[in-house]
């Protein structure tokens, strides 16, 4: 501490000012940013249904989601937020409160308020979050808090910014310290949790501009993650409290992404050699597998053309994913393309997803591949839309004792306003 305040008091109080105009920062947003205001509602009804809302106004966002369909097992879906930002002198608030309703075979109940602050001082910006999750799981209860504080010199050459966060699941405090420069348009961040754990550092370096993002990264230790952030619908998983950790011997990462008006490139690939990794279980319990060597390899590509009144949109994502052991639900190699069309007021769109064969629990899982178009009709503010999932009319086993239901029609509404 005595260091940072004869740092403070011996640099210049008015420093080179850098030219950031082709630099982009990794970090939150400090500022309120200027946002469409607009109103949407949609539904939609068949053999699944469900409905939309979303409200933004100046500095008030709403929005909320219901959904209930039945593809391989029965799901009750739905989420809500709230959030209003608070500008003031030298000092931005923004309160907000979430929800999430899941049913499957679990009933998962989660409230999770949330405060973010923004400070401008005469010789650095502040940004601190603090988050409460509330979680009734079948009846249980059981609270998580995070909270986070960025301390940015932004009157410094390099803009040294500090950062500091943690997690309190009940039991222990998890808190982790990080320390950023920038450098024009280079960022370097190296950091480790303070907990038991001490030294386990990560080194993150960042190269970005508004065509070329370059990241790289090396990280061992402990993976710190709220409930939250583990949990997948998508998975037949029973995520209970407290769930495992995570540890990583080594995490070596890089992810290039290439940015070309409207064609964007992007490819990642990690080699992480797991001290714990969690994996499914018998029961569809998360257990914990020692001592797995992984490669992760992915790629993805979007394109936007357009010729005459012809708008074509398309996004194509292909992983593959190497493990040195079996751990079930995850395919060698996964695909996914999206395609939509724009002539006029008609919009034609589909999505197909491919997985390899995979492992299951105790069952081996075949090749799957499904298609889903949909098509729609836009007039003035309104657009109706017919979809069809699984039009491939799958019924073959995605996971342990759950098979695809086939075929599935819903049609549905759109009405959004903007002003």
């Amino acid at each position: 501490m005595i260091g940072l305040l004869l740092f403070l008091v011996s640099i210049d109080s008015l420093p080179p000012i850098p030219d950031l105009s082709q630099v982009i920062f990794p970090e939150p947003h400090l500022w309120i940013e200027p946002v469409e205001q607009s109103v949407e509602f949609s539904c939609y009804g068949g053999q699944y249904f469900g409905g939309l809302c979303d409200i933004v106004l100046k500095n008030l966002d709403f929005s909320a989601l219901y959904d209930q369909r039945e593809d391989w097992d029965s799901v009750i879906s739905a989420s809500g937020a709230l959030s209003y930002s608070i500008p003031l002198n030298r000092l931005s608030l923004k309160p907000s409160v979430n929800g999430l309703f899941h049913k499957r075979n679990d009933e998962y109940r989660l409230l999770y308020p949330n405060l973010d602050i923004v400070m401008n001082l005469p010789w650095a910006t502040i940004f601190a979050g603090a988050n409460a999750d509330i979680w009734q799981i079948n009846g249980l209860n059981y609270q998580e808090y995070s909270c986070c504080v960025d301390l940015i010199f932004d009157r410094v050459i390099y803009l040294p910014h500090f950062k500091i966060d943690g997690i309190y699941s009940g039991k222990k405090l998890e808190p982790n310290l990080a320390c950023k420069l920038h450098i024009r348009n280079l960022h370097l961040t190296i950091g480790s949790p303070l907990s038991g754990s001490f030294p386990a550092p990560t080194l993150n370096i960042q190269y970005l501009n508004p065509m070329v993002k370059v990241s790289a990264r090396f990280k061992t230790g402990p993976i710190i993650q709220t409930l939250k952030q583990r949990f997948d619908p998508a998975l037949p998983l029973q995520y209970r409290i407290s769930i495992p950790s995570e540890s990583l011997k080594t995490n070596i990462a890089l992810d290039i992404e290439l940015d070309l008006y409207h064609h964007n490139f992007r490819i990642s690939g990690s080699y992480n050699n797991w001290h714990e990794k969690l994996a499914p279980g018998e029961g569809s319990v998360i257990r914990t597998e020692e001592n797995i060597e992984e490669l992760k390899i992915s790629v993805t590509v979007k394109d936007y053309f357009t010729y005459r009144n012809m708008h074509f949109r398309n996004s194509l994502h292909v992983t593959y994913d190497w493990l040195d052991t079996t751990i079930a639900f995850v395919p060698r190699h996964a695909a996914c393309d999206s395609v939509s069309i724009r002539m006029g007021p008609l919009v034609i769109a589909a999505e197909a997803v491919h997985y390899a064969a995979r492992d299951g629990v105790t069952d081996d899982l075949p090749v799957l591949f499904l298609i889903s178009p949909s098509i729609g009709y836009q007039y003035k503010l309104f657009k109706i839309f017919l979809t069809m999932h699984n039009a491939t009319d799958e019924t073959k086993q995605i996971y342990d004792g759950y098979s695809l239901n086939g075929r599935q029609y819903a049609a549905g509404m759109i009405f959004k306003y903007a002003f």
